[in-house]
């Protein structure tokens, strides 16, 4: 259904470049689903063609850069987020991806943790970065603060399906400290954090 609404959108609008990087992105999805390395190749492909054209859409930028983390190109990746940064230095959730980057590629919690905040000083309205640095606390066992950024997120949330996750996430949180007292549990923690 997306594929066939994004082509319909690109097809009304050849020129709108948000559009255009959402069905690359979308092809890319669905050819990383069924494993066409091929199409997977194009869509990356058509990606720095689409940078090349739409040179001040940090959309096009930012999917790229997850298509590539996503390939485990992340020195790439990362470039691509410094640059959509050049164009729009005030966008919180491009820091976001470079922490989540930062820790998905390097294993730096440091420097992941660190790139987060800065967003949310940036924009104190980045739900993205609420549930991110939650859900890192989470896996460093610090789950009352996690419970606090879920709570700082979920008034944020721009849909009832990301409201319902945020809450989902909250109440795991909750479960946890729960069963934790209540059964004298100590509680994993994840290496490194």
């Amino acid at each position: 259904k997306a594929i066939v609404d994004f082509n319909k959108a690109v097809q009304l609008n050849p020129n709108h470049p948000i559009a255009y990087a959402q069905k690359l992105f979308t092809d890319y999805r669905c050819a990383s689903m069924i494993g066409d390395v091929t199409k997977i190749n194009t869509a990356i492909s058509d990606f720095y063609e689409a940078i090349e054209k739409y040179p001040k859409c940090v959309e096009t930028y930012s999917l790229a850069a997850q298509v590539l983390n996503s390939q485990e190109q992340f020195k790439e990746a990362d470039s691509l987020y410094k640059k959509a940064l050049e164009i729009d230095p005030q966008n919180a959730n491009l820091l976001v991806h470079r922490g989540l980057l930062a820790l998905q590629s390097r294993g730096d919690v440091e420097e992941g943790v660190k790139l987060i905040e800065k967003a949310l000083e940036m924009d104190e309205l980045c739900e993205f970065g609420y549930e991110t640095l939650g859900t890192i606390e989470v896996q460093k066992g610090n789950w009352k603060r996690a419970i606090e950024l879920y709570n700082k997120a979920i008034p944020l949330a721009n849909t009832e399906l990301e409201m319902a996750h945020l809450f989902g996430l909250k109440e795991a949180a909750l479960a946890q400290i729960t069963v934790s007292q209540k059964f004298g549990i100590q509680l994993p923690q994840m290496m490194g954090m």
